[in-house]
């Protein structure tokens, strides 16, 4: 979608200053998304193809937060559940379903229901 959008239309499928990032790439590969907003996969030529960046629905991508790969991310997420922590600046939370959820740290609450810390392997 994100292609047909951008087009050949030099404002979003170009950067828009030296070294910055377009809007969409026709070789970013997006594999998650939420709230119109894109995690992908840069699939361009080059030392820094694999890598992970986001794709906001309204400002250009970025690349600068991101991992060097898809695996290392999913690496990241394993510790972070196993051990505790964040990923980024989002830590896992369980809702009062016990469904996982991924919310900034600190979080209390979703929907006005509440959050509880995931639970670890270190009894946290």
């Amino acid at each position: 979608m994100s292609v047909e959008i951008a087009g050949d239309d030099p404002d979003l499928c170009e950067p828009h200053e030296e070294g910055g990032e377009p809007w969409w790439h026709p070789q970013w590969i997006p594999w998650a998304q939420s709230d119109g907003d894109s995690q992908v996969i840069d699939m361009r030529e080059g030392p820094q193809q694999g890598r992970l960046g986001s794709a906001a629905h309204d400002d250009t991508a970025s690349f600068g937060d991101g991992w060097p790969s898809l695996a290392a991310y999913l690496n990241d997420v394993a510790d972070v559940l196993d051990h505790g922590g964040t990923v980024g600046p989002w830590a896992p939370f369980l809702t009062t379903d016990g469904e996982l959820w991924w919310s900034f740290e600190g979080e209390t609450e979703l929907n006005g229901c509440p959050l509880a810390p995931a639970p670890t392997s270190q009894g946290g």
